[in-house]
């Protein structure tokens, strides 16, 4: 009964906080932050690093195995941590299959075959399990005194300083410009794994403006922690009623959901306050709202897409650009553009250039990292020069 008491609360202060927000936009910007924000992945060029803890099993799978052996628990990279997890999709079925690497669990054995971390530790990766309260200790809230948050982009911000690499992920560049804004901070949302507090969120907000000069001395605490309430952690547990099954939440799962919900939140806008936009055929003008979504995970993006699809069908007014920020290999995945707008009846198009003149700040997304190619229609859009 008191669980409960617990998610109604919870699901009426989360109603509440959606609805009290509508008032202020009519475009809502919502980012993803690992891959996304900040860069985490070394073969483009990422410097963002959380590591990941992965714990030893006791027990074998038969008595005929080897001893299981190893440290307690290993530390290891994103890149390690992606070698061991990634899910390997069917061409045509899109069915997942997970990589049978790591143990399943006590008693279930992964591969034996040794592997070489990044740091040059070899270990047993069969002998080591992912613990869902345990592997992810450092995307969640530290002990007193510490923030993980705050600790992991301060250090990738003083390697980015030294030419070490990039810290940018491909919308670190547009979130930052609309926090910059005023006209536009209101409208910008964080939808993240992770599990910090909005008191080590709005710590890392404030050095970013104090300290590290990425957000502007104009921008005041008052805004800063409103976009704090607005960094929305799946991790924790006030959201897991959107996942509401026994055992552990699907973070896609619970990332789609809450995308809808801010999504519903934008309908509740009034009319009067609507912004011109092409409508979501791309044929006219029309006046409506605006959901932007960046992410660059396959299973998110399209765990997002079908959870707006329908309010897409149902909602002329209202436009859904979503914006894959993974590798090639994920967007050819999605056999969708890379950047696209939602239209009715479960379809989708290219987002065009004529709609950039529209939200100009989008065009930070495709800006080029050299200076001499110049950004151009026929670049992205298959459009003329």
């Amino acid at each position: 009964m008191r669980g409960f008491l617990f998610a109604k609360r919870s699901c009426i202060g989360l109603c509440i906080f959606l609805f009290s927000q509508s008032v202020f936009a009519q475009r809502a910007f919502v980012f993803d932050y690992d891959g996304t924000i900040v860069e985490d992945r070394p073969d483009l060029g990422g410097i963002h690093e959380t590591t990941y803890r992965l714990i030893r099993i006791n027990y074998r799978s038969t008595a005929f195995q080897a001893e299981i052996t190893g440290p307690e628990y290993v530390d290891v990279s994103f890149a390690d941590y992606e070698a061991f997890t990634k899910k390997k999709y069917d061409p045509l079925t899109k069915f997942p299959q997970d990589p049978l690497i790591l143990a399943r669990g006590e008693g279930r054995v992964g591969s034996l075959k040794p592997y070489r971390l990044q740091d040059g530790r070899m270990i047993i990766p069969g002998h080591y399990m992912v613990d869902p309260y345990r592997t992810f200790f450092k995307f969640g809230e530290a002990p007193a005194g510490q923030n993980y948050f705050e600790e992991s982009f301060a250090a990738a911000f003083k390697k980015a300083k030294r030419g070490e690499g990039t810290l940018k992920g491909g919308a670190f560049d547009l979130y930052y410009h609309l926090i910059n804004n005023p006209d536009t901070i209101e409208s910008v949302w964080m939808l993240s794994y992770r599990g910090h507090s909005q008191a080590e969120i709005f710590e890392k907000l404030k050095n970013d403006r104090d300290k590290r000069k990425l957000i502007s001395k104009k921008v005041t605490d008052e805004q800063l922690r409103g976009l704090a309430l607005r960094s929305i952690m799946l991790m924790r547990q006030e959201y897991h009623h959107f996942d509401n099954q026994m055992g552990i939440p699907r973070m896609a799962v619970l990332k789609g959901k809450y995308l809808s919900e801010i999504a519903k939140a934008l309908l509740q806008v009034n009319p009067r306050d609507y912004v011109t936009q092409f409508n979501s055929r791309g044929e006219k003008n029309i006046r409506g709202v605006e959901l932007f979504f960046a992410e660059d995970k396959y299973e998110n993006i399209e765990a997002g897409r079908e959870e707006v699809q329908d309010l897409a069908n149902r909602r002329a007014f209202l436009k859904v650009i979503i914006h894959n920020l993974g590798r090639q290999e994920d967007i050819d995945l999605s056999e969708r553009p890379k950047t696209y707008v939602l239209t009715p009846f479960s379809r989708e198009r290219e987002l065009n250039a004529a709609e950039l003149s529209q939200s100009p700040a989008l065009k930070l997304l495709f800006k080029s990292r050299t200076k001499k190619t110049k950004f151009s229609c026929f670049n992205y859009f298959g459009g003329g020069k």
